[in-house]
């Protein structure tokens, strides 16, 4: 037991005490390493985008003066007398950069309602105009929303929230019309659109 401990005590000193560390193949050999580099790195595309989310258009139409507004916006406090300013804002800031497409990931507008949809569309034909495609997809506010409202003074009425065929409709253009492939789920849409140099699920 003695002699078993003093050979594996002699061997473990060897060991430490080595400057050699084992070598692999691949590290003296230029050509194969060079293989080896190229198939570990994937080939991505290139690409220059802009991403948008939470837009939270609203058309002012539908009313921003009188208490019931005013109490709506003390209990969410999103700037939605500026909501188009700052869109615009954005988009300006955006074509100047000439990306080559723009997302928009969702809650485009306040509480989906059909007005604000159109403000929106309108804005991305004209940055479309610059050529720049814009794709989008619905947020959880865009689609079938009960709190679509407009204000009254202190009261407020229900207006029409777009459906799925209504926003499918609204932002053909925009995605949907440019699908190679769609579904649906719940009242939410999909869909796989190729921007000719990379797909993607929106």
């Amino acid at each position: 037991m003695q002699k078993l401990l003093l050979i594996l005590c002699v061997n473990i000193i060897f060991c430490a005490c080595s400057s050699t560390l084992p070598t692999f193949s691949y590290e003296s050999d230029s050509t194969l390493k060079s293989s080896i580099e190229e198939k570990a790195t994937p080939a991505y595309p290139q690409a220059y985008f802009a991403v948008l989310s939470d837009t939270h258009i609203y058309d002012t139409n539908l009313g921003v003066d009188g208490e019931a507004f005013k109490e709506y916006l003390n209990n969410d406090r999103k700037m939605l007398v500026q909501s188009v300013e700052i869109l615009e804002s954005a988009l300006s800031d955006i074509a100047s950069k000439k990306p080559q497409f723009v997302l928009i990931s969702g809650d485009l507008t306040k509480d989906g309602e059909i007005s604000s949809h159109e403000i929106l569309q309108k804005r991305l034909y004209d940055l479309k105009a610059q050529g720049i495609q814009t794709y989008v997809v619905p947020g959880n506010h865009d689609v079938n929303n009960s709190h679509a409202r407009s204000f009254h003074g202190a009261t407020t009425k229900q207006v029409k929230s777009a459906q799925k065929e209504d926003f499918a409709r609204i932002y053909a253009d925009f995605g949907y019309n440019q699908a190679i492939k769609k579904r649906s789920r719940f009242s939410k849409l999909y869909y796989r659109a190729s921007g000719g140099f990379m797909d993607f699920w929106a």
